[in-house]
């Protein structure tokens, strides 16, 4: 490893760890604020937010919005001007703590740019900015110790294990590192909120298949046998309902009593099939950046599995998102 890509690692790594040293704090300062504006007394145990309070919390007390509730409390009287000023100069010092962040982000700029994949590939792909970029080219370099797409996928843990993606299990060490599915995550993510050439798409279409919006339920068909199965076991109340509410347990004994004949589907939630969808992405980003390195360095490539293999013809390359990028900022 040479002394350029060291230096880049250390810069990324300290950038997220002052991020998140930031971001924590700054959470803490924002649970304070609301306490104080909602009567909460700061040795109350609470119950841990849901993700949907935990959004709204986030809206609600905004960094933005933050200055102008500490002036309401300070009119209500439930703090004084001195604490208000306190509060304040603490959100000051973790705005200056952003500034900090920004020089490191320049640092970072300054590593990327002389690279090649960032001259070739990355820079061009909507959604994919330095840091990222940095974050990429410091974990996996280009793709020297990966000799085939599925080693860098299960490296971070975006593999399949008797088809289907491996999931955490108590006492069992999962394959791949948390760290870099973390990261294709954060990409997968970018790609899609910001709209980037052909990743969108895929994602799109992708959850156009899967878009059965609802709970997980488990569809059947009217046939009579299993219905009044159903009904004899108390998983129905009767009646021939064609959705029902069923454990994996029922789906497994259905499938392997009847087969075919039990029209098995599965319905996800939104959460399930946008985590899946994402999941797509950041496979077919990671396939790119794989064989834009490799072809760069020129070390061998190959297709993926199901491009060789089985029987899929439809490939994107890299040099197609590269050709669809380009003729986006050109139409704008």
């Amino acid at each position: 490893m040479t002394l350029e890509r060291v230096v880049l690692k250390q810069v990324v790594q300290g950038y997220y760890d002052f991020q998140g040293t930031r971001m924590s704090f700054m959470n803490r300062l924002r649970n304070m604020v609301r306490k104080l504006n909602e009567g909460i007394p700061f040795d109350q145990k609470e119950v841990k937010l849901s993700e949907a309070e935990r959004s709204r919390f986030q809206k609600k007390y905004s960094d933005k919005r933050l200055p102008i509730i500490l002036e309401a409390l300070e009119r209500a009287g439930k703090i004084s001007q001195e604490e208000m000023q306190i509060i304040n100069n603490l959100i000051q010092l973790l705005k200056d703590a952003a500034k900090t962040e920004n020089r490191m982000a320049a640092r970072i700029e300054e590593s990327v740019e002389p690279e090649q994949i960032w001259q070739e590939f990355l820079q061009y792909i909507k959604g994919v900015g330095e840091v990222l970029a940095g974050n990429l080219i410091h974990r996996f370099g280009y793709c020297e110790k990966s000799p085939h797409i599925s080693s860098l996928w299960k490296y971070c843990g975006l593999h399949v294990v008797n088809g289907k993606a491996p999931r955490r299990e108590a006492g069992i060490k999962m394959d791949g590192r948390v760290d870099c599915k973390t990261l294709m995550r954060k990409i997968a993510d970018s790609l899609i909120k910001q709209n980037s050439p052909i990743y969108r798409e895929v994602y799109d279409k992708e959850k156009r298949k899967h878009n059965i919006i609802g709970p997980k339920q488990i569809c059947l068909s009217e046939r009579e046998e299993i219905i009044g199965e159903l009904v004899d076991s108390g998983t129905l109340d009767g009646g021939k309902e064609k959705w029902i509410i069923a454990t994996e347990v029922v789906y497994n004994s259905l499938l392997g009593k009847y087969g075919k004949k039990a029209e098995v589907s599965v319905k996800m939630g939104k959460g399930h099939i946008h985590a899946r969808c994402l999941r797509k992405v950041a496979k077919l980003f990671l396939s790119h950046y794989w064989v834009a390195c490799r072809e760069i360095k020129g070390l061998p490539t190959e297709d993926p599995w199901i491009i060789e293999h089985g029987g899929h013809k439809d490939l994107i390359t890299w040099k197609d998102v590269v050709k669809a990028n380009k003729l986006e900022k050109e139409l704008v």
